[in-house]
């Protein structure tokens, strides 16, 4: 067969397809599918790479759905951004108007600001289900009413919200109140998890049993002071760097300046006695007995410490955030 034979065939085979009407209909539909979803990628682009804030760029971004943030698969949508965004504009505006401040606004740090800002409320989200967390409507209410002391009333607190941000009292409980009671309580539950602070315990635990092993040897220093394992231990792994530099030495504590977990242990040693590893809300430590006022009236401790720091929200965040996937669409 030559190649005029096999062209016409062909085309004889396309006419009798597209003579058959359920075939024909199907790859109209085809097309026209084809048309949408090219116009639909050229609008989206359009939107986002001029922040389109016209009716119709919303309307649309809100019937299509159109993320400006996804996280691990969350999206944030195309309208909440820019919701978040006017929300910041105002304040620097209200601002810069109470200042007297004739400083430029700059969008791009605003936007900046407000990317990271969803981003970690995002990550918040996530967590808090993962935890099972969530605040009550008691925690909100407390969070407000301390807003309250300050302003007069609530009606008061409500009005310079709507001032400041431009937003209402429940978008500000949704966008800044229940974020940071989240923060709180994850704080608590990471700092206490074991497999989050695997690390930190093994290095504290490594501490105690050199001490332990060594039996708390006494040795000299460069400068033939006598010094103990302790106290070589406190200024070498300490993460207190501030008693680190006197070998843990924390000073003079009453009863009342000390966590409990703290103060039950230290007022329960002998003077050089050391305690075990002990959990704060901080981090874990072991204690020295250095001295004991233990009257009635100013019951106080002389202790030093070995610190290590447990794992805090803070930085538990940003590592969750490193390595999430994250797909920025606003440009």
């Amino acid at each position: 067969m030559d190649k005029k034979e096999l062209i016409k065939k062909s085309f004889d085979k396309i006419k009798e397809l597209l003579s058959n009407k359920l075939f024909f209909k199907f790859f109209v539909f085809f097309l026209l599918f084809i048309a949408l979803l090219i116009s639909n990628m050229i609008i989206e682009n359009n939107i986002y790479k001029s922040n389109d804030r016209s009716f119709f760029a919303i309307t649309y971004a809100k019937i299509m759905n159109m993320p400006a943030i996804k996280i691990n698969g969350n999206k944030v949508s195309y309208v909440d951004y820019f919701k978040f965004y006017d929300y910041l504009n105002n304040f620097y505006k209200k601002q810069n108007e109470n200042e007297n401040n004739n400083t430029t606004i700059n969008p791009e740090a605003i936007k900046n600001e407000v990317t990271s800002k969803l981003i970690k409320n995002s990550i918040l989200e996530t967590l808090s289900l993962k935890y099972n967390i969530k605040p009550t409507d008691r925690e909100v209410f407390d969070e407000i009413k301390n807003l309250d002391y300050e302003t007069g009333s609530i009606d008061d607190t409500a009005k310079i919200i709507k001032d400041t941000y431009n937003m209402s009292l429940d978008e500000f409980k949704k966008n800044f109140i229940e974020p940071i009671i989240i923060k709180n309580k994850l704080d608590t539950i990471i700092s206490n998890d074991p497999i989050i602070n695997k690390d930190k315990i093994e290095k504290i635990t490594n501490i105690y049993n050199q001490i332990k092993a060594s039996n708390n040897a006494v040795t000299k220093n460069k400068l033939g002071q006598e010094i103990d394992m302790f106290s070589t231990l406190a200024k070498e792994f300490s993460e207190d760097k501030t008693s680190s530099e006197e070998y843990g030495d924390l000073g003079w504590l009453s009863r009342d300046s000390m966590e409990e977990s703290i103060k039950n242990a230290a007022f329960a040693l002998k003077d050089g006695e050391y305690s075990g590893v002990i959990k704060s809300s901080n981090g874990y430590h072991i204690i020295k007995l250095l001295d004991k006022i233990d009257t009635i009236d100013i019951p106080k401790v002389r202790i030093a410490h070995i610190f290590v720091k447990s794992m805090d929200i803070n930085t538990y965040l940003q590592q969750e955030i490193d390595s999430a996937k994250i797909k920025i669409y606003i440009k």
